[in-house]
């Protein structure tokens, strides 16, 4: 005989805790996406037109998420052109100062999402080979092949140790004197520096190649790769700026911005990729970003002429301080006055609240005059504090609110 479990038995109450729970609005929150798995990579996908692997299939959903970080118009201050423009002209990077071309968003998405690897040469888009070479990239953004094979920039990346390296000499050249390094995990080098440490001059290269070079959106900080970078401009050391470029798209497909909207295009383009017409085009705006921009990177004020001082401007000086301190005590004046003025206003309107509830109350005097004894006032004091002790329940409306 076979014996059912729970029979006779009433069904199970929903305890309070669960009843509130089902009662209670649940929030929407947003499923977390897990990493996907590289040995997806091995495997073939579903649309060969576009990815190589289905790998690089399950990763595009996750790439049209993302924003893109355009290359803006460059628009130096006249009071930087003569620091910045001598090492764009010396390194023969006018890429920096050419106007924003379009973009093909689609392009770009599909560029990245099968950019698996930062050991690519080639990424494949619509069943072509892109061509990602240094060489290619120098081609496309003008500038011409270095003989030069030495490159500081990635020496000290490649011996990436304090041992080796002497990052204190960083500080020295771009950098104020107060500045330190801000140390993380990895001991060998240190994780960075704060930009309110970095001078005039190397602030503007920060923000220029954290937008053309080594794409970035903090605005506090700045990496030891950024600073590294810095330093070999200002220092005049070789760099292969190409090299950088291809070696910050290939870490992007990890996590970031897409950078390099416009450059992308132009490499998809150079390889005879056919435009489609449900492609996203956008045109990167030519008048909005104007790099570099801050407070501390303001025009210096007009210096004034050292010398002798002369009784004239002495005169004048006593008496554009005296000007100013008069002003200073006109304003003080009116501020008390605004203060008098509205403290009396919020007076009317409680005697007006009181009147409605208690019997009218004497108005007590509140002139400034000098000739009410110190005893009236300290009388008034009593009755006015016996008044207001008095348990009351105030009722008013919306206008009677706002008043206050």
């Amino acid at each position: 005989m076979v014996i059912k479990k729970n029979k006779g038995k009433d069904p199970k109450k929903p305890t309070p805790n669960k009843a509130h729970h089902d009662l209670t609005a649940k929030p929407l929150l947003k499923k977390t996406k897990g990493p996907v798995d590289v040995l997806e990579k091995d495997n073939p996908p579903k649309d060969s037109n576009k990815f190589p692997n289905r790998y690089c299939e399950l990763v595009y959903p996750r790439m049209i998420e993302r924003n893109y970080h355009p290359e803006p118009l460059l628009v130096l201050p006249a009071h930087f052109s003569p620091i910045v423009m001598p090492h764009i002209v010396r390194r023969q990077w006018r890429f920096l100062l050419r106007k924003p071309k379009e973009a093909n968003l689609s392009w770009v998405v599909e560029f990245y999402s099968n950019y698996h690897s930062p050991l690519l040469t080639s990424i494949f888009v619509r069943r072509k080979q892109v061509s990602v070479t240094v060489e290619t990239i120098q081609e496309v953004i003008g500038i011409e092949p270095s003989t030069d094979v030495y490159d500081a920039y990635e020496e000290v990346l490649a011996t990436c140790d304090d041992r080796a390296f002497d990052w204190s000499a960083i500080l020295r050249v771009i950098a104020l004197p107060d500045a330190y390094w801000i140390r993380g995990t990895i001991k060998r080098r240190p994780k960075g520096l704060d930009v309110c440490h970095l001078t005039q001059e190397a602030t503007a290269w920060a923000q220029i190649l954290a937008h053309y070079v080594l794409p970035s959106t903090h605005g506090s900080s700045i990496t030891a790769e950024l600073a590294l970078l810095i330093w070999c401009i200002l220092t005049k050391k070789p760099v292969n700026i190409s090299h950088a470029i291809r070696q910050s798209m290939g870490r992007i497909h990890a996590k970031g911005n897409l950078p390099f909207p416009a450059l992308v295009t132009e490499l998809v383009a150079k390889a005879g990729v056919n435009r489609e017409a449900k492609d996203r085009r956008t045109s990167i705006p030519v008048d909005g970003d104007i790099i570099p921009t801050k407070r501390c990177l303001k025009p210096p004020e007009a210096t004034k002429d050292i010398g002798l001082p002369t009784p004239t401007r002495n005169t004048t000086t006593s008496s554009t301080s005296q000007k100013s301190a008069a002003q200073r005590l006109e304003d003080l004046h009116k501020k008390l006055d605004r203060y008098e003025r509205r403290n009396q206003r919020r007076y009317a309107h409680v005697k007006r609240l009181l009147s409605t509830v208690t019997p009218p109350m004497e108005e007590p005097d509140i002139s400034t005059s000098t000739a009410t004894s110190s005893g009236e006032s300290d009388d008034i004091g009593d009755v006015g504090h016996s008044e207001l002790n008095r348990p009351l329940r105030l009722t008013y409306s919306t206008e009677d609110r706002a008043k206050f």
